[in-house]
């Protein structure tokens, strides 16, 4: 959903109640593509249903007549008519509405669907789950003096932030690690040979742990090959040691609390990629997971004891739980929705992760104790990469997705 599209049409009305149930049905009008923004009290609807004009009733070519906008404040089986906002332009390919009155920190499910000129309608949109709110109050970490900043994270103390760069060079470009201190913004690169993405800080801060062969990682590439290793590099002696054998692609390293294990994905082209951990003393891996579909992102509970992390099943991705010494995987999302990026909170009673299921990627929060998930941007920030939690206190650093954030900034944002 592009929001830089022009404001094409806009209905602003306040939710009341209806006793009009959704009534789902086969339809050969097209569905709308569903995505919204959440405000105070408030949440604003975009749909686009212009993408596939064809099968809009050929014999007319006007476009649909109405849009029917369905809402739940329970759970998204009991989508009820909230309102029918009209087609009054034909056929542009954007609406927009706002729905007013809503209680800020509440749930809310919405869909849409095309209401055609001879009355007939479309299967629902994609559904949304938002939660409205008050602005969110962020800060800018740091001037970036190099370009596109990535794969942030944090040290144990939450004094110094290491991210990954991107630059131009001959051939693919060069990925390499900088450390910053998101207090002045003093910033110096890793005296690496080679390519090197997602960098994990040692507990003490001693060492920074990191992959090879960043292309290797990115699917359908013929850039690199098909072997990146999980290294390690000396803070004081500027010296780096490769820590897997395996001829594998390995990534996404993750250092444990207790600085005894580097948790990381493992795979081959063609296959799925699984959980595997690797002591950092012995250097001898163990594979934690077993099970169909690739597994990405692990990280480490504060008390090193469970590792969570996404998984796809080839039509979503959800959060998982496994223990640190292996056995059976823990569902912590099920949903249609991508939820990826999972993040401890310092405490261990909150999982942070970006999710789909506002109709865009926003950050989210999974409280264990109660059960319970609260939305955490979209706001004043909107359209987020991903999350990381400071193991210090309760700032997270996000990262915007790239159609948001021309500058590619890192941002704080202090979660309650």
């Amino acid at each position: 959903m592009k929001r830089n599209l022009p404001l094409l049409c806009l209905a602003v009305f306040t939710l009341t109640t209806c006793n009009q149930l959704v009534q789902p049905g086969p339809d050969p009008l097209y569905a709308p593509r569903l995505d919204s923004r959440r405000g105070d009290g408030m949440v604003t609807l975009a749909w686009c249903w212009g993408d596939e004009m064809p099968r809009i009733e050929p014999s007319t070519r006007s476009g649909p007549r109405s849009f029917e906008v369905y809402f739940s404040d329970k759970d998204q089986s009991s989508l009820r008519l909230l309102k029918t906002v009209s087609n009054d332009s034909g056929q542009t390919a954007v609406r927009e509405c706002t729905v007013n009155g809503l209680t800020n920190d509440t749930i809310y499910y919405f869909a849409v669907r095309t209401i055609g000129e001879k009355g007939t309608s479309s299967d629902l949109s994609n559904l949304v789950m938002v939660m409205p709110s008050k602005a969110e109050k962020v800060t800018r970490i740091f001037a970036d003096k190099y370009l596109y900043p990535s794969s942030c994270t944090w040290s144990r103390d939450g004094n110094s932030i290491a991210y990954v760069t991107a630059e131009p060079r001959d051939g693919p470009w060069l990925y390499s690690i900088v450390v910053c201190s998101p207090v002045n913004g003093e910033s110096h690169r890793l005296a690496l040979s080679g390519d090197a993405c997602f960098p994990t800080f040692s507990p003490d801060g001693s060492h920074i742990a990191y992959n090879t062969n960043v292309y290797s990682t990115h699917a359908n590439s013929n850039l690199g090959t098909d072997v990146s290793h999980i290294c390690t590099f000396d803070v004081g002696s500027q010296t780096s040691q490769q820590l897997t054998k395996d001829d594998k692609i390995q990534w996404y390293p993750r250092w444990s609390p207790d600085g005894s294990w580097v948790a990381y994905t493992s795979g081959t082209v063609g296959s799925a990629h699984q959980i595997c951990k690797i002591s950092v003393k012995e250097r001898s891996s163990v594979q934690l997971t077993w099970d169909s579909g690739s597994k990405f992102h692990p990280e480490w509970s504060p008390d090193s004891k469970r590792i969570i992390y996404a998984k796809s099943d080839g039509n979503s991705r959800n959060i998982y739980s496994i223990s640190a010494d292996g056995g059976e995987p823990v569902a912590i999302t099920q949903s249609q929705w991508d939820n990826f990026f999972p993040t401890w909170s310092p405490d261990g009673s909150k999982i942070a992760f970006t999710s789909t299921r506002s109709g865009h990627n926003e950050l989210w929060i999974y409280e264990i104790a109660g059960g319970r998930f609260r939305q955490v941007t979209g706001t004043s920030v909107h359209n987020v990469g991903y999350g990381k939690w400071s193991p210090a206190d309760n700032r997270m650093m996000i990262q915007l997705s790239a159609a948001t954030r021309p500058n590619w900034d890192i941002l704080v944002l202090n979660v309650d």
